[in-house]
């Protein structure tokens, strides 16, 4: 339960709905400060209303199911508008960890793990955009690495986390996140092979 601030009627304002209005103003200041160059503002102002739609409806069914809902919200306005998904997908991925980040502050005592496991995943994301054209394994140096790694970050982190948290709901023994989860950790995994262009000899 989000910490309460202050209740005027049946409404209540907590931390949660004090950090989100700064978070979304926030994120897409970013958004259209690496995107201003190659888009106009029209465009970028109406992709940040798609993501936000998009992440209030998801994240009802879940964390994991918000960032896919996103996700695939972004990817479906790129093949729309013919943007570059996998260069797109690294700007969002680190957004997204920030948010992240500050969303466990939000939350306070009770998120440590996962503010620990944002900031990992934010020096993690980081190291990969530094040098991941280097890496042998990951000769075609395309884009998206970034996000694909931080999106493993996230999934694994709510694998752990819910492993650890009684729920109510289990689907063959996972909770609905960790199914999403692991599902998303198995195909992310497969596209970062597909991309890398590494081949054995």
């Amino acid at each position: 339960m989000w910490p309460v601030l202050l209740t005027l009627g049946r409404i209540q304002i907590t931390i949660w709905l004090v950090f989100l209005i700064p978070a979304i103003i926030w994120a897409s200041f970013v958004l259209w400060q690496k995107m201003r160059n190659d888009f106009t503002n029209d465009e970028i102002f109406s992709f940040s209303l798609w993501l936000l739609a998009a992440s209030l409806l998801g994240v009802m069914g879940g964390k994991v199911v918000g960032v896919m809902t996103v996700l695939l919200t972004g990817w479906w306005w790129c093949l729309k508008k013919k943007w570059d998904f996998w260069e797109l997908f690294d700007i969002l991925a680190v957004v997204g960890l920030w948010l992240w980040f500050l969303g466990s502050l939000s939350w306070g005592p009770a998120a440590v793990w996962e503010g620990f496991s944002a900031i990992s995943g934010i020096i993690l994301a980081w190291w990969v955009r530094r040098g991941y054209r280097k890496f042998f394994w990951y000769p075609s140096g395309k884009m998206g690495l970034v996000g694909m790694v931080s999106l493993l970050c996230f999934c694994l982190t709510q694998i752990l986390v819910a492993m650890f948290t009684p729920a109510k709901v289990y689907w063959w023994g996972l909770t609905v996140d960790q199914l999403v989860a692991a599902w998303v950790v198995a195909f992310t995994l497969v596209a970062i092979y597909l991309r890398s262009g590494f081949k054995h000899e």
